[in-house]
């Protein structure tokens, strides 16, 4: 099992370097960035804004270090943080074990 953990942020400038960092701390195995449109009510009013969504994938062991860390570094007052566990083929978590730094939470 992996975690992969989903949040949005505000612009691609945030999201690449929000996981350029946990990559380089060797905290996860990779992202995915994608571009979007998100609607919500914010303090009464509606809202559409271009967001983009940060996938990443971890060990469920960093899974804890990972949330905080992009808790640390999220520009939102109130960011959503999303985490699903995941069955993944056996050849794909040797090559994520070999390089993932185990944080311990």
């Amino acid at each position: 099992m992996i975690s992969v953990i989903y949040t949005t942020l505000p612009n691609e400038d945030t999201a690449l370097r929000i996981g350029k960092e946990l990559l380089e701390m060797n905290l996860i195995a990779c992202t995915h960035i994608v571009p979007l449109t998100s609607q919500y009510i914010w303090k009464g009013e509606f809202c559409q804004e271009q967001e983009y969504g940060l996938y990443v994938k971890t060990s469920r062991n960093n899974t804890k270090s990972v949330i905080k860390y992009i808790n640390k570094e999220h520009p939102y007052e109130i960011p959503y943080i999303q985490t699903e566990e995941h069955t993944i083929n056996n050849a794909y978590k040797t090559w994520m074990d070999s390089f993932l730094m185990y944080s311990g939470g």
